[in-house]
Formats: structure tokens, C-alpha cells, sequence
């Protein structure tokens, strides 16, 4: 550190002091052991002599080590990926651990995506694919206990699903304007008979399905609308949204033997009509966990959340006439998705404000106030395609979609913990597993199943392949199987679209950094981009875990809670200066100190003290670690350091000596790009080696 404050950077004395007193307080208590062990003492001056000494004999090793590993990384081998030390676990800030696994995949298919997956009571999944066949398996087996193919039926274009460890339940649409109605499927599990029927009123479309999860109650509700033709349209336009209550009849073996209609009700509409676009994905239905007769709705023509209760008395069963509005998004907008807690006290909606953005709003059900909103960019994160509660009632999935817009992305669920942040972010199961089409836990049940499908449209159409996959969401780490990771990825330091600043204090993001760009490092002036660590950029770049750390200041919401400014993603033994000394990402607590720096409006930088306020891991795209002339940076603005806990970051700023020189000399990358992956195996050894005896 003393060789790079020769400069006379502004803040540099500073640093300096900071340094040497963290020095004195680690190295203390050392002393008092050794002394008490070997009952001689030595004297401050002498040990610090000591000290200096053995330094200097480590960076002139690590001069020779860094030498040779230049020489090792012209050799292919050298640029083999080595993964090191594992994170430990994935922590909220409460300390709850969440690291899923995949356990089995239940279902791959390339010819159908997945339309609808459910989740019983019975720990059942059930599964309607694309062309509207209806699939059933065992969660703890993965075992096929239903398999109806409708193509014999004659029916086409599934619209929604629902299955009970009874029934299964499947609405269809024609899309003829000479005939607007469609009809539902029931079957029982056996798969040995079906009914089909329409909505008891001519006319009218049948949107969306629930059945009732009770043992008791052999009921389901549907949500449907009136609709009627419009000129030059091959698609109706729906009126009116009413809720009707039907009942059925199972035989001693579970067969279906009768379906009757009890009752009906009217909801309060907010918009007059709307175009049907297979409007099941906008309109939605679930009953109550922990109450049997309440179940909650939204329509496509309401901008409400609707609670509704039954009272049961066999087939005069009815909906009680007061519907409860639990919560409004307000006019102009619609509630495209909705689940409610096993607890049966919180629903998560997905809210459309705008056509470029998103909101997810988590609302207590017995007042409909907020507990958090988060909002996604439709261009960046992508489109919010299902959400499924986590079994402790708290914890959300949000998962995503673009396909045909986007036909080379691959979209993954996102865990948001219980305050709205991203907690954890998987990639689905397969090289080619596409959007998320559903994801789905069970009350009391520590897995989750994920739907995921591929379907690309442009500028070419192909069918549509899909895979289900069960999960092991206590799992600490991931292997090699394709689950998610049990911590950061070590030495991956920073996702691709992380941000630093380069001279003149514009922001510019890591995949279009450059060898010889200037950027900030916290010294308060900039050094050069000499060479990288990695650099996975472009259409290549996979997915990596990554601590976040939410940054604040003394700033609360409502709720009284610390709302966070900002966000720094690093690997988890990357190092970054909390209070004043380096530690690496995973050992950061809420509460601790960063240094952050800004660019003031005349183009000076400006210092400031920021607060974490939550630190998470989520997964983020692509691996970027750029090497300046003075091995620190600024990332997100925060001061942190070009190295990980893997190696002394002395001994590894030594090591690179000899690349600092050749870029010196020549301006040159002395490793052509070839040490983008990691440094071969026994210099990672060795380091540490040094560095236990420099200890």
C-alpha cells in the first residue's frame, strides 16, 4: 500500500492510517499468544521489524510466482476454470437458508409447452400442456398417475386448469366467431371417463377454474363472462364477469358421475369490455388455505382483488351476496396474476401500470394494505409470468418470460424475501428450459416444482419444448446437477452489467470496459485497465451467484424499515472496504460501513458513508473482474478492491507485477485476454501456502 501512496493521491494518508491501526489491532493478540507460549517477549519495534521483513520476502516470492503464472497462462491449461472455496450458504437477514437443489425431473417434453401446473393438497402435480392434454404425477415419486390426450375429444386452445386430489378440471376455447362458447373437461385421476360441459347460460365464455381443495366439499367456482361477436374479429369481446358455484358427484371407484350447477353471483366490473386474448392468463381464481369456503378473484374487466365466501348446504349451496374488495390497483390498470399465502394472510398481485413495466404488490389480506411493491422493467428483467408463494407464507417466487420476443434468452424464478428484495434467482433445470411457466410449493413441504417452456417465434416458429422439475429447496449447494448453488461462485467478482466510472464521470457498465479506459478507484483520481480477470460478456455469458449488498442511508419507509439507495453485486470472496478495511463480501453484516463515491456536478469526486441495510445472494448474468494499475476500483460507486480472500491481496497485486510492467512498456494485455477464466491450480496453493506462513 506505502508504494501506491507515492503518487500523492488526495486521500492516500488517510488510507494509510486506517491501514497500519487494523494492522496493530490483528496482530496484537498473536503476540500475547506467542509470549505466553514460549515465555520470552518480544519488543513492539522487533516484532514490527519482524513483520516487515517477512513481507518483503513474501512479495519478492510472489514477484517470482506472478512471473511463472504469466509464463503458465500463454499455455491453454492455464486458462482451464478452477472453482475454489464454496459459500457457505445463501442467508436472509433473519438467517433463514435458502439453497434449492434440483432432486428429479417428472416430465421433458419437446413437442408441448406447459400451459397451466398446479400443486394439490395431496402433493400432486398436475399438468396442462399446450395442445390441452392433461397430465398427472406423484411429487415424491415423480410417478405418472394421469395421462388424458383430448385429441380423440376434439377440443383445442386450453384456457386454464385445476385438479384436486379428486378431479381434474381443464376450460377450452375454439376461437370460432360462429361459436363463442367453450367448454370444460372434468376427468377424474383414474383417467377412465370425462365430462364435458358449458357455462349453464348460452353465450357465455367460461375464463378461469378453481376446484375446492377440501375433502369435504365437492365444489369448484368458474369465472365467466358474456360475449358476444364484433365485426371483422374472430375474437369476442367480453361483458359482465360472474362467479358460479357447481358441485359434483364421485362414484365408489372416482369416477365422476354428476356435475350441477348452485349458484351465481355478479361482480362490480371497472372497465365496460375487453377483447378476449385468452384472457384466463389475466383473470384468476384460488380458494383459501386455511378456510375452505372463502376463495379470492380477480376478473379482466376489474381492477380489484375480490374476497368471496360459500356457504355450503349440498346443492343449494351459495355465494354469499356482499363480495369483500380486499384491495384496488387502481383505474387504468389490471391485475394480470395473483396468489394467496399458505397462512391465508398475504396475496402477492401482479399489477400493469404501464406497458413497459411491471409491479408486484404483497398486501395483507385482512386490510388489503401494502407490505412492499417491487417494480421490473418489462425490457430489462423481463416479463413477470407466475408467481408462487414459498412454504413459510413470507418468501416469494416471481418467475419470468419472453419468449418469441427474445428467442435466445433464458429466463429463471427469483426469490424475493419477505421485504420485496431479490433473495435468490435459479436457472431453471436444462440448457434450453426457456421462460417459467409456473412455479409451485406445497404447505409443510420443504420442495418446489418449476415449469418451464421453450417457445420461439421469431424470426422462425418451432415447437415448443418443456420440462417440469422438482426441487429441494433446503439444499445447500448445487453440485454439478443443475441446481442452484450453495453460495457465490468464488473469484467471479462482478456481474457484466455492474457499472464503474471512467475518466470525465460517465457511468459505464463492465462488458463495454476496454483495456486502457481509466476508471475511478477510490483513491479519488483513476487508474488504468491494464488486463482481466474474466470476462464472460455477450451472448455466452451464463448465470453466477452473487452477494448483493443494499446500501442506504439513515432513510426509513413507513413501516420503519431502512430503505435501500443502491445495490453492489460481487462474488462472495471478493474483497471491499467495510469501516475502513478490507473484508471479503460474504463476512458483510447489515448495519456496517461502506465508502462510497460520487461525481459532483463540476466533474469532482465527492466521498460518502453509506450503510448496508441488506445483503442477499441472487444469480445475475455473465463474469467481469477488470485489473487496474493500482489493483482498486469503484463498482456501483463503492471503493472495493480488484481481488478475492483466495489470495493475500498484497501477494496477488505482487504477483501481477510483471503484467502491470508489460502494459507499462507495450499498452498492451500481456495475457492476450487468456487469463479470462482463472489462474491454474497450484499458484491458487502456493498463494496460500505464503500466505499461512506470512501469518
Amino acid at each position: 500500500h506505502g508504494s501506491r501512496c507515492e503518487g500523492a493521491e488526495p486521500n492516500c494518508a488517510e488510507l494509510e492510517r486506517v491501514d497500519s491501526g487494523a494492522r496493530g489491532r490483528g496482530f496484537s493478540p498473536r503476540g500475547k499468544g506467542l509470549r505466553h507460549q514460549v515465555g520470552w517477549e518480544i519488543g513492539e519495534d522487533e516484532r514490527i521489524a519482524a513483520q516487515s521483513t517477512a513481507e518483503r520476502m513474501m512479495t519478492s516470492l510472489a514477484i517470482v510466482l506472478g512471473a511463472l503464472c504469466a509464463m503458465c497462462a500463454l499455455d491453454s491449461a492455464a486458462a482451464s476454470v478452477v472453482k475454489t472455496v464454496r459459500a457457505v450458504a445463501s442467508r436472509d437477514s433473519d438467517g433463514d437458508s435458502f439453497g434449492p437443489k434440483v432432486e428429479r425431473q417428472i416430465w421433458n417434453n419437446v413437442n408441448q409447452g406447459v400451459k397451466e401446473l398446479v400443486r394439490t393438497e395431496n402433493d400432486e402435480i398436475g399438468v396442462l400442456d399446450s395442445v390441452g392434454n392433461i397430465r398427472a404425477y406423484k411429487v415424491e415419486t415423480g410417478e405418472e398417475i394421469q395421462s388424458l390426450d383430448v385429441s380423440s375429444v376434439g377440443v383445442r386452445n386450453p384456457l386454464a386448469f385445476s385438479m384436486d386430489g379428486k378431479i381434474a378440471l381443464a376450460s377450452y376455447s375454439f376461437y370460432d366467431p360462429d361459436n363463442l362458447e367453450n367448454v370444460c373437461l372434468v376427468s377424474s385421476l383414474t383417467g377412465r371417463n370425462f365430462f364435458i360441459f358449458q357455462a349453464r347460460q348460452a353465450g357465455r365464455r367460461i375464463e378461469e377454474i378453481a376446484l375446492n381443495p377440501s375433502q369435504n366439499h365437492e365444489f369448484f367456482v368458474l369465472v365467466t363472462y358474456d360475449a358476444s361477436a364484433e365485426a371483422n374479429s374472430p375474437l369476442p369481446t367480453l361483458r359482465r364477469t360472474q362467479v358460479e358455484l357447481y358441485s359434483y358427484t364421485l362414484s365408489s371407484d372416482g369416477e365422476v358421475e354428476e356435475i350441477w350447477f348452485s349458484h351465481a353471483l355478479n361482480l362490480s366490473d371497472t372497465f365496460d369490455s375487453l377483447t378476449s386474448l385468452g384472457g384466463a392468463d389475466n383473470c384468476h381464481l384460488q380458494w383459501s388455505h386455511t378456510d375452505t369456503s372463502v376463495f379470492y378473484v380477480t376478473s379482466l374487466l376489474s381492477d380489484s382483488l375480490w374476497e368471496m365466501r360459500v356457504k355450503f348446504d349440498g346443492r343449494n349451496s351459495q355465494i354469499e351476496a356482499s363480495p369483500r374488495r380486499v384491495t384496488s390497483v387502481g383505474a387504468g390498470s389490471i391485475i394480470a396474476l395473483m396468489r394467496v399465502s399458505f397462512d391465508g394472510k398475504r396475496a402477492a398481485v401482479l399489477n400493469l401500470p404501464a406497458v413497459d413495466y411491471s409491479e408486484i404488490r404483497m398486501i395483507m389480506l385482512a386490510d388489503g394494505s401494502d407490505i412492499y411493491r417491487r417494480n421490473f422493467s418489462i425490457s430489462g428483467d423481463g416479463v413477470v409470468s407466475c408467481l408462487g408463494f414459498h412454504y413459510n407464507s413470507e418468501l416469494l417466487y416471481a418467475g419470468f418470460g419472453l419468449r418469441g420476443i427474445e428467442p435466445d434468452r433464458v429466463d429463471y424464478p427469483m426469490l424475493l424475501s419477505a421485504d420485496g428484495a431479490s433473495a435468490w434467482g435459479i436457472e431453471l433445470n436444462g440448457s434450453e428450459s426457456g421462460s417459467c411457466s409456473g412455479v409451485e410449493f406445497a404447505a409443510g413441504k420443504t420442495t418446489f416444482v418449476t415449469a418451464s417452456t421453450r417457445e420461439i417465434l421469431f424470426p422462425v416458429p418451432s415447437p415448443p419444448a418443456s420440462n417440469i422439475t422438482i426441487y429441494d429447496a433446503n439444499a445447500g449447494g448445487g453440485g454439478d446437477d443443475g441446481g442452484g448453488d450453495g453460495g457465490g461462485d468464488d473469484g467471479v467478482c462482478f456481474p457484466m452489467d455492474a457499472s464503474v466510472i471512467v475518466r470525465g464521470g460517465a457511468s459505464r457498465r463492465l462488458d463495454e470496459l476496454a483495456i486502457g479506459d481509466e476508471i475511478a478507484d477510490g483513491s479519488g483520481g483513476f487508474s488504468v485497465v491494464h488486463t482481466f480477470g474474466h470476462r464472460e460478456i455477450g451472448p455466452t455469458a451464463t448465470m453466477h451467484t452473487f452477494v448483493a449488498l443494499h446500501w442506504g442511508n439513515n432513510t426509513q419507509n413507513s413501516s420503519g424499515r431502512a430503505v435501500a439507495l443502491g445495490v453492489l453485486h460481487l462474488s462472495s470472496n471478493h474483497l471491499l472496504y467495510v469501516d475502513g478495511s478490507l473484508k471479503p463480501a460474504r463476512n458483510v453484516r447489515v448495519g456496517e460501513i461502506l465508502r462510497r463515491q460520487i461525481v459532483d456536478g463540476d466533474g469532482t469526486m465527492h466521498t460518502e458513508l453509506v450503510r448496508i441495510v441488506a445483503a442477499r445472494q441472487v444469480r445475475k448474468l455473465g463474469l467481469v473482474n477488470p485489473h487496474t494499475m493500482s489493483g482498486e476500483i469503484l463498482v456501483e460507486g463503492i471503493h472495493v478492491s480488484c481481488y478475492t480472500q483466495t489470495i493475500n491481496s498484497r501477494i496477488a497485486h505482487a504477483m501481477l507485477a510483471p503484467l502491470r510492467a508489460v502494459y507499462a512498456l507495450t499498452q498492451l494485455d500481456a495475457l492476450c485476454g487468456m487469463l479470462n477464466s482463472a489462474l491454474p491450480a497450484w499458484v491458487y496453493r502456493t498463494a496460500r501456502s505464503l500466505r499461512t506462513l506470512s501469518l
